[in-house]
């Protein structure tokens, strides 16, 4: 009779923690099932994508696998897109639901992950509901174009399960079924190339594989064996590196040395691991964008060294008796990797979304360490349940709050230059959606506030010229598209625009000229190709 009622117990408590996850998560983003598309990358990765709202096709599978958009390939991400508009149309509630169950899954996979891996039911309940409900996920979720986030996450937890069951057993099918998922995984957002350094790491615990002490000739074997079975994995993040920057570089999204010198990037990383941390703890004042920094504070770099360098010795330090503060903090530390800043992509010196996978590190240690403690005497288990539970409710809170802000693109650009400061990139955003609003005094006015930051900020120009533009002042509009292209004389998008704006003038011949030069540098731009056309076609015409 004890042992029906613990497996009943066992049982019920698996589910209830279930429950507690689904219910948050559907709680918290049930709201973005009645939200729209945001002006930032939405247009560009659904709305206005002409390949993508014609559904799944052979031409739109190929063209997955070939397009190289804002600078990224995940051909997987764009099938999901499709399959969304097969089931809904362009339904923009339907895609945010779409995001909102692929982030309960990998909540609900987090949760299994850990408890096979550990026999830890409640800690592993823990971590899972933390990630379920953590303002810093808001980002990943209720953004239309970080599918790819929740969805690569989705393939990279799975990897990650079939991993620990080819531990379990001599069967290679689960270590082909790990190898097929982090493949997929790769293919919807390149930041999963970390997971063989994961699996690495959970081979130092909690699955405890490798043998740290007395390394006789049969344990060093062993090792090697474990290292070795990783080489197929890291060949896949190779090949992915190498494709992810080709696709970065010919979008024009990485940073070279001359625009941000490695002693910026230094600063950054170093700063940046520490910010998101804080982030984690007391999750305020989130920005759809961070502004990179333009210079560095010596003080507050080596203030960050030290901290990350002391709390990887305490780490190091307490392997033998807290094995998982090692793992849960290399997990961190690995994962961010990728997006830190090392290798500088777009304008941002951080962002919420790139916490997704690296947060789990710190909920593991932190959980697992403070589980421990308490497990000492019963009234420390009692007290951090009830803090756990106010720091539940908050976070929940927090979480409901930040997703309202993703309602509208006035209110979110709104609300981060309310949080941050000299937020030029998110000006110019705020003055293309007043734009699109009908507000032109407005959107005027910040366009005009991002120049007055960055006078070389070429999207700020072409948003001027675009609202001239719209306004029927096209010499106004040229004049800055012109000024723009004096920046950057090889931006299609100016080129284009000041094209179109010298056919309105009755200036054809000009505007075939951009045109022309738009389709050499990108030969695939559809505007241009759609106005050189009919631009020689009103001129055979004449």
């Amino acid at each position: 009779m004890i042992l029906k009622s613990h497996t009943q117990f066992r049982i019920s408590s698996d589910v209830l923690i279930s429950m507690i996850i689904v219910l948050s998560v559907s709680v918290i983003f049930r709201q973005t099932g009645n939200y729209g598309f945001i002006s930032f990358d939405d247009g560009l990765y659904v709305k206005n994508n002409s390949q993508l709202i014609q559904g799944l096709s052979l031409k739109n599978i190929i063209w997955a696998f070939t397009t190289g958009i804002s600078g990224n390939w995940h051909p997987v991400t764009w099938f999901s897109y499709m399959l969304d508009v097969e089931l809904y149309g362009i339904n923009p509630g339907m895609f945010h639901m779409t995001n909102v169950f692929l982030h309960a899954l990998n909540s609900l996979l987090l949760f299994s992950i850990f408890k096979n891996l550990t026999g830890k039911k409640w800690r592993s309940g823990v971590v899972a509901i933390l990630f379920a409900i953590h303002p810093l996920h808001v980002e990943s979720v209720a953004w239309i174009s970080e599918r790819k986030d929740v969805l690569s996450t989705f393939f990279a937890f799975f990897s990650i399960w079939f991993y620990v069951q080819s531990t379990k057993s001599s069967k290679i099918k689960n270590y082909l079924l790990s190898m097929l998922f982090f493949t997929l995984g790769l293919m919807s957002k390149s930041m999963v190339v970390t997971i063989p350094f994961v699996l690495l790491l959970l081979d130092f615990w909690p699955l405890n594989r490798f043998y740290l002490v007395r390394l006789q000739k049969g344990k060093l074997a062993h090792n090697k064996i474990i290292v070795f079975e990783k080489i197929p994995f890291l060949f896949l993040t190779l090949c992915m590196c190498v494709v992810t920057l080709y696709a970065q570089q010919k979008g024009n999204a990485v940073a070279t040395l001359d625009l941000y010198p490695a002693y910026l990037r230094t600063g950054n990383v170093l700063t940046s691991y520490v910010s998101y941390l804080d982030k984690i703890f007391w999750p305020t004042n989130l920005s759809i964008l961070y502004p990179r920094p333009e210079s560095i504070i010596l003080s507050k770099t080596i203030l960050s060294f030290c901290f990350l360098l002391l709390i990887t010795a305490i780490a190091i330090k307490n392997y033998p008796q807290k094995p998982y503060l090692f793992t849960g903090w290399c997990w961190y530390l690995g994962t961010l990797i990728p997006v830190i800043g090392i290798v500088q992509i777009g304008m941002q010196g951080m962002a919420d979304r790139y916490m997704y996978i690296p947060i789990v590190g710190v909920f593991v240690a932190i959980t697992w360490l403070i589980f421990d403690f308490c497990n000492e005497k019963k009234i420390l288990m009692v007290m951090c349940s009830i803090v756990g539970g106010i720091v539940f409710l908050i976070f929940a809170s927090l979480s409901h709050v930040q997703t309202k802000y993703w309602s509208n693109s006035i209110l979110l650009y709104n609300h981060s230059l309310a949080v941050t400061k000299n937020n030029y990139v998110v000006h110019r955003f705020l003055g293309d959606a007043l734009m699109n609003d009908q507000q032109f005094k407005e959107s005027e006015c910040e366009f005009l506030k991002a120049v007055k930051i960055n006078p070389k900020y070429v999207a700020a120009y072409n948003g001027l010229g675009s609202l001239s533009f719209k306004k029927n002042q096209y010499e106004s509009a040229s004049h800055f598209f012109h000024i723009g292209l004096s920046i950057n004389p090889n931006n299609e998008g100016l080129l284009n625009n000041l094209g179109v704006t010298y056919a309105k003038m009755n200036d054809l011949d000009s505007g075939i000229k951009y045109f022309k030069k738009a389709l050499k540098i990108s030969p695939d731009f559809l505007d241009a190709q759609k106005n050189l056309k009919m631009a020689e076609n009103l001129t055979k015409k004449k």
